[in-house]
């Protein structure tokens, strides 16, 4: 009886396969060999995972990791393993074997029949379906509830990543990290080697229908994140992509990356495109997975020892699942730079970003809402990118739009956000009242920077001048106009990032001593700080203020009550001058 029970047990198991619950998906590290996409059955995926021993799974966010061309999963896994355990998300780690995925199945997805554009497959036989077909899997005999997984990939896995979100538009992807990929595909017509010959796929999107104005915006809106290790500049290594079409692309791995962004963004802002990706150097970190998911170790007894305990806001962890080392980190509210409108001299850029860490770890959001004219827009990313900054993005959704998840989003990770010139009413009318501003002032009271120009700096003030004087005679110039009265200057609702004074801008090249003093008499409780172009203040979290910048700052405080004679003193500061 005994025989028979055991042998009805082993056909049980046998006859369900290695699809039974209790063989997959359990808490703990697991592993199994997954075939259930139909159309790819006949190629199966080694899949390695990890899943906390604490917790609901249903509850727990999910992190794919992409391997290198060695194909070794279970090195991904193990990298990422422990920091799952702690923080409670899960780690799938899908192996795909040389022996049923060549470099053109995995690096470039299996799209075309070979490294050329001349037979696109079916869409349903592109390796990428595996991803979302074992994301299918895992909701399903877990019930977890989470709707979208983030992914990482490094090398190999950063070709498979970046390409993965070109060409899966509707991919279920959060946030995304491709790291030190060896070639990427760039969203240009062709790139040209230097034979002269013009390459496509997988080297741009040439003759391929990935370059659509549709695509293209789904794919520069993604939560991508470039990730390079600085040191990453080895040609010498046999897995270093010497390809004519690769070498056109940079020189080293870290090369080709900024080449890479750079290209992206530039594309991005001649089609109007918003643009969500960032770009970040782990430094001193070469082409090793540890060191672009930990971004830092420690030498013990001769070994390089990683820990969880000890990593950067630059690799893969920190980057997706780290706090920014800004927000969240600074026990008071971050530095204001008020700038009063034409050249933002380099010691005001310097200000702007040195509260973020510098150049390499700003992560600027352009706010352009005062003139949103696409070729403006484009001189103020310039003006970061020529002074060195690398992570420079944009919001020119329209209005109305403002306070979707997929536009909040943008302000995820940001670091420094600068309102452009323009005309000030346009911008406070556009923000005043949206959820994106008020997450604006919670970034800014934990600790971001707050920067904004001619306009920009106009609605620091809770009083804003929102214009120029209400009654100009006939053939006089309204900017200039030099009458002093109550009520001539037109007063509205600013974002009150300065809500106990009035600022004024272009003070002394556009004569607008007379207007700031008009606002002051309606508004007596409070002081007027009138700045010229080229010239700023650095506003501390205490609201004292550092003069930078080439002009000068000229302080007006009332002295007067309502009904008596108006009486004011004056203080004309310049560069360095402080005031509290």
């Amino acid at each position: 009886m005994k025989k028979l029970a055991l042998g009805l047990l082993l056909c049980l198991i046998f006859a369900t396969g290695a699809d039974i619950p209790s063989d997959r998906w359990h808490k703990g590290e697991g592993e199994f060999t997954f075939t259930g996409y139909a159309p790819l059955e006949n190629k199966p995926v080694q899949v390695f995972y990890y899943i906390p021993k604490r917790d609901k799974i249903e509850d727990m966010r999910v992190l794919f990791v992409a391997h290198g061309a060695t194909r070794a999963g279970k090195v991904n896994l193990n990298a990422w393993k422990e920091f799952a355990e702690r923080d409670g998300f899960v780690v799938i780690a899908a192996q795909f074997s040389k022996e049923y995925y060549h470099e053109n199945d995995y690096q470039f997805g299996g799209l075309y029949s070979g490294t050329n554009t001349e037979e696109l497959q079916p869409q349903n036989l592109w390796t990428y379906n595996q991803i979302e077909a074992l994301f299918d899997d895992f909701l399903k005999k877990t019930g977890s509830k989470a709707k979208t997984y983030d992914i990482w990939g490094h090398s190999a896995g950063g070709q498979f990543v970046h390409r993965f979100l070109l060409t899966m538009p509707h991919a279920r992807v959060g946030r995304a990290v491709a790291a030190n990929a060896g070639s990427w595909t760039f969203p240009i017509d062709g790139l040209e080697a230097a034979s002269g010959k013009i390459y496509g796929w997988p080297f741009s999107i040439k003759n391929t229908p990935f370059g659509t104005r549709e695509n293209l915006e789904k794919y520069f809106a993604r939560d991508l994140t470039i990730s390079l290790g600085t040191a990453d500049i080895r040609t010498d290594t046999e897995d270093f992509p010497k390809h004519e079409a690769a070498m056109a692309e940079g020189g080293t791995r870290l090369e080709r990356g900024h080449n890479f962004y750079n290209c992206a963004k530039k594309i991005a802002l001649e089609m109007g495109l918003p643009f969500n990706w960032k770009v970040v150097e782990a430094e001193g970190i070469g082409h090793v997975t540890l060191g672009m998911v930990y971004g830092t170790s420690i030498m013990k007894d001769g070994k390089e020892i990683h820990s969880i305990d000890n990593y950067t806001a630059t690799a893969g962890y920190g980057i997706l699942f780290g706090t920014s080392q800004t927000v969240g980190s600074s026990p008071q509210k971050g530095h204001l730079v008020v700038i009063g409108g034409g050249t933002i001299t380099d010691d005001i850029m310097e200000r702007i970003v040195r509260y973020s860490g510098g150049t390499k770890n700003a992560r600027i959001l352009i706010v352009p809402y005062a003139n949103t004219d696409t070729a403006y827009l484009a001189r103020n990313v310039k003006r970061f990118s020529d002074y060195g900054c690398m992570n420079i993005n944009w919001i020119n959704c329209p209005p109305a739009e403002l306070d979707r998840p997929e536009n909040l989003a943008k302000l995820n990770g940001i670091n420094v956000i600068f309102f452009s010139g323009g005309q000030q009413r346009d911008l406070a009318n556009t923000l005043r009242g949206t959820q994106f501003l008020e997450r604006i002032r919670q970034l800014h009271k934990a600790g971001v920077t707050i920067a904004g120009t001619s306009a920009g700096a106009a609605v620091m003030s809770k009083a804003m001048i929102a214009g120029g004087h209400r009654k100009v005679p006939k053939g006089e110039n309204a900017d200039t106009y030099g009458v002093i009265t109550e009520g001539d200057v037109n007063l509205e609702e600013g974002f009150g990032f300065m809500p106990e004074v009035i600022i004024h801008q272009h003070f002394v090249v556009r004569k607008r001593l007379p207007s700031l003093f008009s606002a002051l008499l309606d508004r007596p409780d409070m002081p007027g700080v009138g700045i010229d172009e080229a010239t700023a203040i650095d506003v501390a979290p205490d609201g004292s203020f550092e003069v930078v910048g080439n002009s000068s700052v000229m302080v007006i405080e009332p002295k007067y009550k309502r009904g008596e004679r108006p009486r004011f003193d004056v203080q004309i500061l310049w560069k360095g001058d402080r005031y509290k």
